[in-house]
C-alpha cells in the first residue's frame, strides 16, 4: 500500500465513522442536546462502552470466537473511534480540552477553503467505501 493508498484509505474511513456518528446521534439523543444519552455517568459510561468494544476485538481477533450478533470487526472499530471523539468532546465541554485541540478548527478551516470546489459531503456519501444496507467495506473508490 502506497501513502496516497493509505490516506485514501483513512480518509474514507474518517468519513464512514462520522456518517455513523451522525445516524447514532439522531438515534439515541435529543434533538436539543446531542449528548443526552451520555449525561447519567458521562466519561465513565463512554470508557465503559469503548473498553467494551475492546473486549469484543479481543474475543473475535486474539481469542478465536465467532461473532454472535451482527457487527462486524470494521462496525466494532468505527464505533471505538466515535466513542472516543464522543469522550473527548464531553471531556471539552466539562473541562476544557488542551490547546492542540483547538488547532482542529485550523485545519478544519484550510480544508474547507481547499474543499471549496467539492459537493456537500452528503453528496458524496454514495461514494464511500461503507454500505450501511449490508454492513461491509469495500475499497470501492479508493485508486
Amino acid at each position: 500500500m502506497t501513502r496516497q493508498e493509505f490516506l485514501r484509505l483513512s480518509k474514507r474511513l474518517f468519513q464512514a465513522c462520522y456518517i455513523i456518528l451522525e445516524r447514532k446521534n439522531n438515534d439515541y439523543s435529543k434533538p436539543s442536546d446531542p449528548l443526552s444519552n451520555f449525561r447519567y455517568r458521562g466519561v465513565e459510561q463512554i470508557m465503559s462502552r469503548t473498553y467494551e468494544k475492546f473486549s469484543r476485538l479481543d474475543q473475535l481477533l486474539l481469542g478465536g470466537k465467532e461473532a454472535e450478533v451482527d457487527e462486524s470487526v470494521l462496525d466494532t472499530l468505527m464505533d471505538m473511534v466515535n466513542y472516543l471523539i464522543i469522550l473527548a468532546i464531553v471531556i471539552h465541554e466539562q473541562d476544557g480540552l488542551p490547546p492542540s485541540i483547538a488547532d482542529v478548527e485550523v485545519v478544519q478551516a484550510k480544508s474547507e477553503v481547499e474543499g471549496a470546489d467539492r459537493p456537500p459531503l452528503d453528496e458524496r456519501q454514495k461514494d464511500l467505501p461503507f454500505d450501511a444496507d449490508d454492513k461491509s467495506f469495500s475499497d470501492k473508490g479508493v485508486a
